[in-house]
């Protein structure tokens, strides 16, 4: 059971062996509850194990109809050979060698319980025992992190005060980027702005001093062939977008600024933010989702000591659990003793094979 599959169990002529067990598990919620995590539950409170080897060595696992590895077959039987529950074991395997369980404590603790009656009080006391040093050694690792929590928190903080000293926004460095470069080159903006209004507008020569000609003196030919009015009514279209473009442009100029304390500023935030950008992220946006996980952890690590009382409150009450399944563990009802008579008395049971269950041997004194 769970072992590599022999050779030697294939009867000659033949391509394979086939080993069929079939349990009832009715009585083991602690196998059922593993089944069910490993997938093999068929909801009937049975494990139907089969194993097929061929002649050549190679062999496959069946757990409830169900293609396994060999792995998990190991786990399902392991609690099936060993001294667990009420029923169990429901395979004992015996050998030569048995005689070292009389030297074993715990195989007499386990005999004693499941004569007792005792087997579920034992397996409630186990479970509060482990849950009692879960919750020991969890407050041990957060005593541990504690010493280095204070340094962590203070690191935290200065880097959330960095980010929150400069207030940003989403998608404020593109902004300010744009700002950056059009301060430093407001003189020649400046420049091309006065040089382009006046080409187009307030030179003798202008553009629009030209095309504003144009459509007057076709305005005068116009009565001569009506087709020429046609012909110029684009041009007259022209001049009004033109007229837009010029006042755009104008504006555009006005709002050029080339004040140095405003650029000044304007290029140490931008340096500013160049730093958060090495540390935190490339833009704007990353920057913000680090502050926001850096806020995250600091109210994690301010809940350290609410998280601590917490766990010592589940230490007091799950001890307290522990000790009265102790308790209930120490004593054995009268409804469940043998009578005295019978326990003195040597009995021997052999194997019985009722319906589905396989019910195990014992020998008790």
């Amino acid at each position: 059971m769970g072992e590599k599959g022999e050779t030697d169990v294939v009867r000659a002529g033949v391509d394979h062996a086939v080993i069929e067990g079939y349990f009832d598990l009715s009585e083991r919620p602690d196998i059922l509850a593993l089944m069910a995590e490993m997938g093999f539950d068929d909801g009937e409170e049975t494990l139907v194990v089969r194993r097929i080897v061929s002649s050549g060595g190679k062999s496959k696992v069946y757990l409830n109809g169900a293609l396994s590895p060999l792995a998990s077959l190991r786990a399902v039987v392991a609690p099936l050979i060993t001294l667990t529950g009420r029923q169990a074991p429901l395979i004992e395997m015996t050998g030569q060698h048995d005689n070292r369980h009389l030297q074993s404590k715990t195989y007499h603790m386990e005999v004693l319980d499941i004569f007792a009656g005792a087997w579920t009080l034992r397996v409630e006391f186990e479970r509060q025992h482990a849950r009692l040093r879960e919750i020991e050694n969890e407050i041990v690792r957060m005593e541990e992190a504690a010493r280095s929590r204070e340094q962590r928190l203070d690191f935290l903080k200065f880097q959330r005060d960095e980010i929150e000293a400069l207030a940003l926004k989403p998608g404020e460095d593109e902004e300010l980027e744009a700002k950056v470069s059009r301060m430093r080159n407001s003189a020649r903006l400046i420049e091309f702005v006065s040089s382009s209004v006046e080409a187009l507008y307030s030179a003798d020569d202008a553009a629009m001093v030209t095309l504003h000609q144009v459509l007057q003196r076709g305005a005068e030919l116009s009565p001569v062939d009506p087709e020429l009015g046609a012909r110029l009514k684009p041009l007259s279209e022209a001049k009004a977008l033109l007229e837009d473009a010029i006042f755009e442009l104008r504006e555009y100029g006005r709002k050029l600024d080339s004040d140095p304390d405003e650029m000044n500023g304007a290029e140490e935030r931008l340096s500013a933010l160049r730093k958060l950008q090495k540390k935190f992220g490339q833009s704007v946006d990353e920057i913000l989702r680090a502050h926001r996980e850096i806020v995250t952890e600091i109210e994690a690590l301010d809940a350290h000591e609410e998280n601590l009382r917490g766990l010592e409150d589940q230490t007091r009450a799950t001890g307290q659990g522990f000790e009265e399944a102790r308790q209930r563990t120490a004593r054995t009802p009268p409804e469940r003793r043998a009578p005295a008579g019978k326990r003195r008395q040597r009995r021997t049971r052999r194997p019985q094979y009722e319906g589905r269950g396989v019910q195990r041997a014992c020998a008790m004194a």
